[in-house]
């Protein structure tokens, strides 16, 4: 399952339409309500909450990415492919 780390008011961005035009399932973690995941977040990158930071099963991670870019890695898991 891939993860999708954001914080209020860019929790819902426009990123989260190409999980669902892909049939990608997705994780979506608020991390102004979650402590954990928002250290998680933090030592991610660097002491920063940089939003959204995209955790995927493979272990890679995106950081705010490009809708190019996340397209390209979204497209191997497209309708459940991995």
């Amino acid at each position: 399952m891939t993860t999708r780390a954001g914080e209020r008011p860019n929790y819902v961005c426009t990123d989260t339409t190409l999980f669902d035009a892909l049939g990608v399932p997705v994780t979506e973690i608020n991390i102004d309500e979650d402590r954990i995941a928002a250290a998680r977040v933090m030592r991610l990158n660097d002491g920063m909450r940089s939003v959204p930071t995209i955790l995927f099963p493979d272990g890679s991670v995106l950081v705010e990415p490009s809708n190019a870019a996340l397209e390209a890695k979204l497209a191997a898991y497209a309708d459940g492919s991995r």
